[in-house]
């Protein structure tokens, strides 16, 4: 069973500007929810899916880590949104063609 969770952090502990994606999986389709934007390493955003339209509570979703000039990384696990103020926090470390994500 999924971490059922509202909102998604990740810290950039790697050595390049990044951003992260929160998707669903919808009529065979991995439908983007939010996107952070590009931030540099040593700061972090979050994504709160509470304000996402059409979002239901049961809903899985998952994470997409982009690393600007590099590769692009989806997160092994999914979780179950659920409007219950949980975050789960992720960290980015490693360079831009080799890194990992995972969980805090």
């Amino acid at each position: 069973m999924s971490k059922e969770i509202q909102k998604i952090s990740c810290v950039n502990s790697a050595a390049f500007v990044m951003h992260f994606d929160v998707k669903t999986h919808l009529f065979d389709q991995d439908i983007s929810l939010g996107s952070t934007g590009n931030y540099p390493v040593g700061q972090e955003r979050t994504i709160d899916l509470s304000t996402v339209d059409g979002l239901e509570s049961g809903m899985k979703v998952f994470v997409v880590v982009h690393a600007v000039l590099g590769k692009t990384i989806k997160y092994k696990e999914t979780f179950t949104y659920k409007p219950n103020n949980m975050t789960q926090a992720l960290r980015v470390h490693g360079t831009t063609l080799s890194y990992s994500v995972q969980e805090l």
